[in-house]
This record gives structure tokens, sequence and C-alpha cells, in this order.
């Protein structure tokens, strides 16, 4: 998983994602910060961008 720990994302200020999108990122990013080593599971609704 290097890539993703090593890549900047632009995902806060990025005009082309979706509130939900957005909101799953900061939630996950928080998560992460408490538990580095957990494991997480992100469950969106059908229509908020997932692919």
């Amino acid at each position: 998983m290097p890539y993703f720990m090593d890549t900047a994302a632009n995902i806060l200020d990025n005009s082309k994602l979706r509130k939900p999108q957005i909101e799953a990122y900061i939630k996950i990013q928080e998560y992460f910060k408490e538990q580095p080593n957990g494991e997480a599971l992100v469950v969106l609704p059908t229509g908020t961008g997932k692919s």
C-alpha cells in the first residue's frame, strides 16, 4: 500500500467530488489517525460516486 501512503490526494478542495465522497474521506482520515493499525470498510449509497 505504499502508493496510497506516498501519493498526495486532492480531496478537500476538489470541486469534481461529491459531498459524500469528501465526508467519507474525512471520516476515514480521522479513524486512521486514532487507530493507525485498524481495519475499516466504507459503505456509500448508490449514486454517491464510488467508482
